[in-house]
């Protein structure tokens, strides 16, 4: 069976996910544009503080052969351990980022359901920020910092997008 094509959606407007949904596509990604929003909001216009739940229904709704929704929220944060401390990406997912990507882990896991709905404090980690943040030793196990907050390594990404949290 051939992969449906991907659409990258850069906006919320129900007429383009309709034309998305004719077009038969079933993988979207739908992007925060800080600068655009920075852009109109100087112009005098109304901006909201990016997706909402709200955004997701009417996607939903929208394009009908939806069947997984895997929301993330990208932000610079300062992330630590006794060897390190920088500012740096991290992104916070569930567990259905991790399929709609297919993802896999080197060692450990990802993120479950279980972590998200018991709002468990755990990160996996991309291998370059494994890497810089736990250089003498495997991260498997091991205590970050993420904005003050400690969260426990439970697995180390294959894909290294730098850093993943929950």
């Amino acid at each position: 069976q051939n992969p449906k094509p991907v659409a990258d959606f850069r906006g919320g407007k129900e007429e383009a996910l309709r034309e998305i949904s004719q077009m038969g596509i079933q993988n979207i990604f739908v992007r925060d544009l800080r600068e655009v929003r920075r852009s109109v909001a100087e112009k005098g216009g109304y901006v909201s503080d990016g997706l909402a739940p709200e955004d997701l229904k009417v996607i939903r709704q929208s394009i009908p052969d939806v069947t997984l929704v895997a929301p993330a929220l990208e932000k610079e944060l300062f992330v630590q351990t006794d060897l390190f401390r920088a500012k740096n990406p991290v992104r916070g997912v569930d567990s259905a980022f991790f399929t709609v990507l297919a993802h896999r882990v080197d060692t450990g896991r990802l993120i479950s359901d279980m972590d998200v709905k018991e709002v468990r404090k755990v990160c996996v980690l991309g291998r370059d920020m494994a890497l810089r943040l736990f250089p003498q030793r495997r991260p498997l196990g091991g205590q970050v910092r993420i904005n003050g907050q400690g969260f426990e390594v439970v697995g180390d990404n294959d894909p290294s997008p730098d850093s993943l949290a929950r």
